[in-house]
């Protein structure tokens, strides 16, 4: 009897002992298979939210806001042309493409915060990217570059709404008079005849600042008229947090952007 029930102990033994190691077992399976969830779940967060910083970014990238500019903003160039023109500036070819009637639009600059676009031949569109704070806003440019011809500016928020309270710059036509160089009887003769000018409007400069070049255009087929240009300058005017503040330099602000 006393062998039986030693026996008897050591099966139980044996079994609890058993028991216990296949509960070991998989317990550590089952916290090894927590771990894996829980890196699993990690990349996949960590996936998704680089999925979204990559989609935001190239949302906001400058190819998709000219691509997807309203065409009652830029009507001359449709969506697929406008794509057309991406893809061949970006693979470093000519970036031509139809305008809507017919013609030839040309990208001719590009750089992270603009577009600059010969839309025909007497015609120029210039998309830019400006900072007010923590917004960004865009600013378009159309200039008609012939006789007569001006440059209009206009202002739009992110969803595309126009934004009608900004305080453009607005010099007079006597403020671009380089007086450093003449008299004032030469003066006030250059005076007299800068009502055949016209102002026209370009974004230059790198990424660290926003200038704004204001200069007096003149009729190229006026010959008599074409003297006033060595006696006139550019006016710059920096934005700053939606703001323009008139800068004086004495040579143009080197542009960010290059040419094909």
């Amino acid at each position: 009897k006393s062998d039986n029930r030693q026996s008897e102990y050591m099966k139980k033994v044996f079994l609890h002992n058993k028991r216990w190691k296949f509960f070991t077992h998989h317990q550590n399976d089952f916290g090894l298979s927590i771990n894996h969830m829980i890196n699993y779940k990690n990349i996949i967060f960590a996936t998704l939210l680089t999925w979204s910083y990559l989609t935001a970014t190239a949302q906001n990238s400058i190819d998709s806001i000219f691509a997807y500019v309203p065409s009652e903003i830029l009507p001359m160039i449709e969506k697929n042309e406008r794509l057309d023109l991406l893809d061949l500036y970006n693979s470093q070819m000519e970036a031509k493409t139809e305008n809507i009637f017919g013609s030839t639009a040309t990208m001719l600059m590009k750089s992270p915060t603009q577009v600059l676009l010969q839309l025909t031949s007497v015609s120029k569109w210039q998309l830019k990217m400006l900072k007010t704070g923590k917004d960004t806003i865009y600013s378009c440019i159309h200039s008609i570059e012939t006789a007569g011809g001006q440059s209009h500016l206009s202002f739009y928020d992110q969803n595309w709404k126009k934004i009608e309270n900004v305080a453009l710059p607005s010099p007079e036509k006597e403020e671009f008079i380089n007086r450093q160089q003449i008299t004032d009887e030469t003066n006030d003769s250059i005076a007299s005849r800068l009502y055949l000018t016209h102002i026209q409007a370009t974004w230059v400069g790198d990424n660290t600042q926003d200038i704004l070049k204001l200069e007096l255009i003149i009729d190229s087929h006026n010959t008599s008229e074409k003297n006033l240009k060595k006696h006139l300058r550019p006016l710059f005017f920096i934005w700053e947090q939606g703001t323009f503040i008139e800068r004086q330099v004495q040579t143009e602000p080197s542009s960010s952007t290059s040419a094909i």
